[in-house]
């Protein structure tokens, strides 16, 4: 498969070192992050979201934790149904309160979403603006975390899509056009907005592309330099 900015260990550390370590973690630095679209081998499709959901689902039973785990492609036949996510990943645990990303163009007969939706934490709630006929080549959603329940972790699921696939073809995440930020703001007192270095591509019969952090620790790497708030 494609692979953009690949090879980065997973470092996991325990939540003390998180919060009290700087020099380990900076859990509001969110440079070189990227977007991962990926498809949950042994993932069953069904015409009903199990009662947990599907971001829940997820968590439970098909979370990853390295780049090599990720599955940028829907197989099987031509109308088949599937379930697949689009999740953030670092190069170590973070949090962040805002996600802004997009399609690009594509085909948009490849494949024909009949559900989707944002993975909000439990117990949090977020707010989403779409642009664009979303979701679809050349729109963009854009939603952030209120009264809490901010996201927190690694190879986050913050999106899920189902649908049936009809034909080959690659559809490649974005920026949101309309914004236009591919990336996150984090929990900082004062926002800041992060840009992705990488969004990946789900490939309906083919393969797609895979992305995986890199680059240099939190603590030596460069921010966008864009200051914006989400909550007006």
């Amino acid at each position: 498969m494609k692979r953009l900015l690949c090879l980065c260990g997973v470092l996991v550390f325990p939540a003390h070192l998180l919060s009290s370590s700087p020099s380990l973690a900076d859990v509001d630095d969110l440079s070189n992050g990227v977007f991962i679209a990926h498809n949950p081998p042994g993932l069953q499709f069904t015409d009903a979201a199990p009662p947990e959901g599907w971001c829940q689902h997820y968590y439970d039973n098909f979370a990853i934790h390295t780049c090599e785990e990720q599955n940028p492609m829907l197989g099987g036949e031509v109308g088949d149904g599937s379930v697949w996510f689009v999740l953030c990943a670092w190069c170590e645990e973070k949090m962040w309160s805002g996600t802004a990303f997009g399609f690009e163009s594509y085909d948009q007969n490849i494949f024909g979403f009949i559900e989707w939706d944002h993975c909000c934490n439990p117990g949090g709630f977020c707010l989403e603006l779409t642009t664009g006929p979303w979701p679809g080549p050349e729109a963009g959603t854009t939603f952030v975390t209120t009264g809490g329940g901010d996201w927190s972790g690694n190879f986050t699921p913050v999106y899920y899509f189902v649908g049936y696939a009809y034909a080959q073809g690659v559809m490649p995440l974005g920026p949101d056009p309309h914004d236009p930020l591919g990336g996150w703001i984090n929990c900082a007192p004062i926002p800041e907005a992060f840009e992705a270095t990488c969004l990946g591509a789900m490939g309906i019969f083919t393969d797609g592309v895979e992305c995986c952090p890199e680059g240099p620790t939190p603590t030596e790497g460069t921010t966008w330099g864009l200051i914006k708030s989400f909550y007006h």
